[in-house]
This record gives C-alpha cells, structure tokens and sequence, in this order.
C-alpha cells in the first residue's frame, strides 16, 4: 500500500521501507544503474535537503529548466548555454551538477546520492568545478575563449567515456525529468548488492 500510495503521490507524509526503496530504484533507474555498473552512484549537494521518506534519508525532486547560475557570470552562463546547445551538450541550466567526490558535493550543501529516472543524458567536463581555475584554459574566463575561438569541444563531452568523468571527480551534467536521492547521512551503497543500506542499523 505504501509504494502504491507514492507512485500515486496520493499520501506525501508516509515513509518507506528500505526494501521499498530499493524497488523504486531498480524499477525506475535502470538506465541509470546500467551506466554507472559497478560504481558508487554520484553525488549532489542540496541546501535544502527535506527529504520526507525513509526517516528524512529518501525523495523525489524534478529538474529545474531555467536554473540560474551560482557562480558563474550571467552572461558568460547565457553564451555557454547557447554553445552547448548548438554542439549536442546538455544545457548547465537544464540539468543538475552531480559528481563521483562527495567531498565535493558537499561544499554545495547536504551530500546525496542521485538516481535519474527513466532516460537520461550526461555531459562532463575536464574539470571538477566549471568555475575553479582550469590548467588547461581557465574555466574563469570564458569571455577570452570565446574571443579566441577556443575549440571547446575538446574539453567537453557528452554520452561517452564515463569512466573518465566518474575517476578522475570532473563534474558531470545529469539532464533528465526528475530524480531520486538519498542523504549520505543516513545510507550507504553496498557495493556488493548493489543496493542502499542504513550506516545505523
């Protein structure tokens, strides 16, 4: 009755077994959980994280299309958006930043693990930060690349090479609908069953 009652959305204020939870993902992610094989999922930061199930530790949340920069120069984020587009890239204003460092992740608020549901496209950078000074170009002066007309393409990738993003901690653009994800704070990936554990039991 739970998992009905939330697939549904007709009771928001119920909470979920771990096992219940662990069926959402499977069901809903495979996409997902193909992709990253063996690995721990990513990681996102989220300010404001209020999960309602799973003892405050599991929830769903959509993807914002529009989502404003944070860091970035308004307009050096509005050129970047627009050559993205136009090169097969995920938008940075249409996705979520997500990353295989949790360290990382958790500078940009409560660390989460993410599961995107259903189909999904990723697009990462040689970088961990697009706003941390790159040693190769300086994502910190975009202006100048644009200037010069820096192939950024080499630099940028999409639906390819995961492994390389997912080792080396780059940040990684997960476009999709909407997600789960599950505080750290309260639960593990097993990597060994693949699926989430409680830390405290």
């Amino acid at each position: 009755m739970r998992l009905r009652e939330y697939l549904n959305e007709i009771t928001p204020s119920v909470d979920l077994y771990l096992d219940e939870v662990n069926d959402l993902i499977y069901k809903n992610c495979k996409p997902y959980l193909k992709l990253i094989g063996n690995f721990y999922p990513l990681y996102r930061g989220i300010y404001s994280l209020t999960p309602k199930y799973l003892n405050s530790g599991f929830d769903k949340k959509k993807v914002r299309k529009n989502r404003e920069p944070q860091a970035t120069d308004q307009k050096v984020f509005k050129m970047l958006n627009i050559w993205l587009q136009k090169n097969g890239h995920n938008r940075r204003d249409q996705s979520i930043s997500v990353t295989s460092n949790i360290s990382t992740a958790s500078t940009f608020g409560d660390a989460a693990m993410v599961f995107p549901i259903g189909k999904f496209s990723y697009s990462w950078i040689k970088a961990e930060d697009l706003n941390i000074l790159d040693i190769v170009t300086g994502w910190d002066k975009w202006k100048e690349l644009y200037k010069t007309k820096l192939e950024l393409s080499k630099w940028i990738f999409t639906d390819k090479k995961f492994k390389v993003p997912y080792m080396k901690r780059y940040e990684i653009w997960i476009n999709c609908k909407e997600y789960y994800y599950v505080s750290t704070d309260n639960y593990l990936w097993n990597g060994i069953t693949k699926k989430l554990e409680q830390r405290n039991k």
